[in-house]
């Protein structure tokens, strides 16, 4: 299979790239933090990706995937005392 038609194949078959980008994400699902990080780092490479002067695909169906809910509040703020 030659990379354009590979390309292609992904643009007309986005329900098994979002299928696919679950799997990755859900591998790591015992370590919610990791695997956003992965979800994150796919999203980057399928943006650039995206970029005309690269125009590898023609959407970014990752963006479609949503994070897994990790109960963190965020980064403690230092207050004066």
């Amino acid at each position: 299979m030659s990379s354009s038609s590979f390309v292609s194949g992904l643009s007309l078959a986005s329900t098994r790239v979002i299928k696919r980008i679950h799997i990755l994400r859900d591998r790591k699902a015992d370590t919610p933090e990791v695997a956003n990080s992965r979800l994150k780092a796919i999203r980057q490479v399928r943006k650039w990706a995206n970029e005309p002067d690269v125009a590898h695909l023609t959407s970014t169906p990752a963006g479609d995937v949503a994070y897994i809910k990790t109960g963190s509040t965020g980064f403690h703020t230092w207050t004066r005392l």
